[in-house]
Formats: C-alpha cells, structure tokens, sequence
C-alpha cells in the first residue's frame, strides 16, 4: 500500500486500514484542496503517494506518522464492515460484495454472508499476513521494515486516543483540519460483546496479532468505555 505524501507540510500519512482512514483521508483530501472528494470516492481517489520501501530513502527530513487500534477491536470492524448480516446477501452497497462478503476479502476463502463473528475470526486467524488482505493484515507491517525491523515513522498515533493525536499531528505540521468523523458506527456495542467472553477466541486472536499487540501496548480490556467508533 502506498502512503500519502503532503508535500507542502514535508509529511508522510501512513495509512493502516480500519483506523479512521476514511476520516483521516478525507482531512487530508481537504488539506490539499480536493473539494469534490467524497467518503465514497476517497479510497479511489490518487494522492500524491510513495511506496512503503521508498520511505526512509530520501524522505528523511520528512515528518511520518500513521494510526494503529486495538486489534481485537479491529478485527470487529472489519467483520462488521466486509461482512453482509443478511444470509440471503440481498443488500449489496455499491457493488463492493460478492455474495455477501466484500470483494477485499471475497477471494481468501471461507468467508460468506451472514457467518458470525467468531467463525469469521477462526477464519481470518488461518491466514498468515503475507497472505492476506490489507483489512485483516497485522499493522505492524504497515509501519515496520520487516526485515530489519526499523521503524518507518515518527509519531504513532492511538484510534483510542484519536481527536488529540490527530490535533498533535496537525500542529506538529502546521495545518489546521478538524477530523470528520465520515464513518461512525452509530449505536455500535462495544467489541467486547462480539467476543462473548469467549477466552479461547480472546486468546486465538492475540495470538494471531501478538506482535501488534506488544509493540502497541494493547491488551483485551484497553477501551472498555461504550462509545460511537469511526471505523
């Protein structure tokens, strides 16, 4: 995936998929004078971009920052975002599902309409990161050289924590966006619910994302607090 490049600012947004990157985007695409950009337009939208492996030649005097989540709580979003509820997949938005399941993930394998979370989670926990999509895809690829395991960025900001990281941000490169917040979950319970207290699906997706999970500084219990989520 590559990245998007604020050449005026001297910054590099690393994007993480299913961390307010619609919300994030959608600020930067405003940032940078792209008025007629929409939620639904913006993941198609051609920034000014560098590939991953690109970052750290050339670009060192550049500030670099991306967001990361919890990864269980990710992982909710992701099955609630790529997965259709309706067994009969009827709903299709935008064309983006085959058969109820989203064209991203469609051809991982046994994903359908209407599974349930924790058969959707075994799934995604078969499948290694170099495998699988971005959406499922641990985060510390995104930011992390995987062969020398450097650090690509500067400032990692927390989906948690994410209007005052995002205003850091802001300050840090000189530009004044508020985040619009173009995908909230509305009424959304908390990714706790989804798990069941089910300490063997609990453990089965640590495991899977262990090495986000410390590098993060992430554990299952991090947000308790019920709120609307920008997914």
């Amino acid at each position: 995936m590559n990245n998007i490049l604020l050449p005026d600012q001297k910054a590099v947004y690393f994007i993480i998929p299913k961390v307010a990157c619609t919300s994030l985007k959608m600020a930067i695409a405003k940032q940078l004078g792209m008025t007629n950009v929409t939620p639904h337009m913006v993941h198609r939208t051609e920034f000014e971009s560098i590939p991953l492996k690109a970052a750290n030649k050339g670009y060192n005097h550049y500030f670099k920052f991306g967001f990361v989540r919890n990864p269980w709580d990710r992982l909710v979003s992701c099955y609630l975002n790529k997965i259709n509820a309706d067994k009969n997949y009827t709903n299709q938005p935008y064309n983006n599902y085959v058969k109820g399941v989203s064209r991203a993930i469609n051809h991982l394998g046994n994903f359908y309409a209407g599974m349930s979370f924790k058969e959707f989670a075994e799934e995604v926990c078969k499948i290694d990161d170099k495998d699988c999509d971005d959406h499922i895809k641990s985060q510390h690829c995104f930011i992390y050289d995987s062969k020398n395991c450097d650090l690509y960025i500067n400032f990692i900001g927390k989906f948690e924590n994410l209007k005052e990281d995002f205003e850091y941000v802001c300050n840090r490169i000189g530009i004044k966006q508020k985040l619009p917040y173009e995908q909230v979950s509305k009424g959304r319970k908390h990714y706790s619910y989804y798990y069941d207290n089910d300490q063997e699906l609990i453990d089965l997706v640590g495991k899977r994302y262990e090495k986000d999970i410390t590098l993060f500084g992430y554990n299952f219990e991090n947000q308790l607090e019920v709120k609307n989520e920008t997914d």
